[in-house]
């Protein structure tokens, strides 16, 4: 009986571990509502890298033949781009575990689950 259980496991063991596995990190995608930050996020960040810009084209760097000013401001804008990506899915990860809570039959611990599925479909 003892043996039969043991057998039992490691099948189970090896079924997840080759099957159910597999199929759950495929799965993993970023919730349909990740894009609703992300107006507010980018904003907020591209507002400082363009006054930083403007300073950089009155300052003698701007007025060089080889301005980096251009090559800067891009740069900020694109630590814009995936710092909002990844924070604008956590949101949206944040939202679904609250909508989890309200439903019926669902415990923290389940939406605790959904919501680290969540981040871990996250670009970040």
């Amino acid at each position: 009986m003892v043996c039969l259980s043991a057998a039992g496991g490691i099948v189970a063991g090896l079924h997840y571990i080759a099957i159910d596995l597999p199929v759950q990190e495929e799965s993993l995608q970023a919730p349909s509502n990740a894009g609703l930050f992300a107006g507010s996020c980018l904003s907020d960040c591209v507002g400082p890298c363009q006054a930083r810009y403007d300073e950089c084209m009155q300052s003698p760097k701007g007025r060089m033949e080889s301005n980096p000013c251009g090559s800067t401001l891009l740069s900020c804008t694109n630590n814009c781009a995936a710092t909002c990506a990844c924070s604008d899915c956590r949101d949206s990860c944040d939202l679904e575990y609250s909508g989890c809570l309200l439903q019926a039959g669902y415990t923290p611990g389940d939406c605790s689950g959904i919501r680290d599925t969540c981040y871990a479909s996250c670009p970040c």
